[in-house]
């Protein structure tokens, strides 16, 4: 009998080990969850300017009063934007990336317990990828050389400051490349082209967002359902006669006095994929394949016709 109950006391004193076990890899798990979840709740606090950011530029300032590089535009003066979320830097916390129409990009990241806010302009973040990376380019201001800069950059974050690492450069002369360098550090076109073909690479895809919206169905709810009504095709590509071609779906025009429909576009863009890499051209949509209207108040989705906007 005493054995027994010595075998019992030694369970009963065992216990708080194992459950101090628990409860700490518990609170971990929690605490990683936690880190993530605060991070969009302040991101959604910043859009509805319930809290402000920190600007690398501007300082502590609302978030719609950042301002975007190439038209120096408030944030808050546009009526649609786009948005991305994705973890750039692999920390398991998400990054919020505004994007105008324009293609400026803001990135919002949530550190210590506050937003910071960065910004570049279409040419110095060009295409952003999943993994965090980005394309850009630089055009020489001498016209007449033709030279073309292009490069592929990745982001990460040093505490509250953004870090930008150069992954790969080249020099293009009429669309093609004649210097390559990788990390810096020049290297021959097939050093360069191994590299290449062993890191694909995914591009972000973005969806409208407004800061505010007085309708029941948001632009981003219109941007969806009018995804859904094309198959899903916005991101999506295809090969022809030696061009990649893009395709995405974007809104054009917002409900107004006058009218209860988003205008909703698939566009068409074209890029010619050298074996260098990727030939850069101005972010415009070569073709306007389809347009679409979204009813503001019951979601339906149809085809454009002019006398949707006579109300019949």
């Amino acid at each position: 009998m005493k054995k027994i109950i010595a075998f019992l006391l030694c369970m009963i004193m065992a216990l708080p080990l194992f459950s101090c076990e628990s409860d700490g890899a518990d609170e971990n798990t929690s605490a990683e969850r936690s880190d993530a979840e605060m991070a969009m709740e302040m991101y959604e606090a910043a859009i509805k300017n319930e809290i402000c950011v920190f600007d690398e530029h501007l300082g502590k300032i609302k978030l719609e009063d950042c301002r975007f590089p190439s038209d120096n535009l408030r944030l808050g003066e546009y009526e649609i934007l786009n948005k991305a979320i994705l973890d750039m830097d692999g920390d398991g916390i998400n990054e919020y990336v505004i994007q105008s129409p324009q293609r400026d990009h803001i990135i919002l990241r949530y550190y210590d317990g506050k937003i910071y806010s960065y910004s570049f302009d279409f040419k110095s973040l060009f295409r952003l990828n999943t993994d965090g990376t980005f394309y850009w380019y630089s055009a020489d201001s001498d016209s007449t050389s033709n030279l073309i800069t292009t490069g592929l950059n990745q982001i990460a974050f040093n505490d509250s400051s953004i870090v930008i690492k150069e992954l790969y450069r080249l020099k293009n002369v009429f669309d093609y490349a004649e210097e390559y360098y990788l990390d810096g550090c020049q290297v021959t076109r097939e050093e360069y082209l191994d590299y290449y073909s062993d890191n694909y690479k995914i591009w972000a895809q973005f969806s409208p967002f407004e800061l505010s919206c007085p309708y029941p169905i948001t632009a981003e709810k219109a941007w969806n359902i009018a995804d859904n009504y094309l198959g899903g095709v916005d991101g999506s590509s295809e090969s022809a006669m030696g061009t990649r071609i893009f395709f995405n779906v974007v809104i054009t025009e917002k409900p107004t006095d006058g009218s209860e429909y988003y205008t909703v576009v698939l566009q068409e863009f074209h890029f010619c994929p050298h074996i260098d890499g990727w030939q850069v051209s101005d972010p415009e949509p070569m073709y306007e394949l389809k347009r679409l209207v979204v009813n503001a108040i019951t979601g339906e989705c149809r085809e454009y016709v002019d006398s949707v906007f006579d109300g019949k």
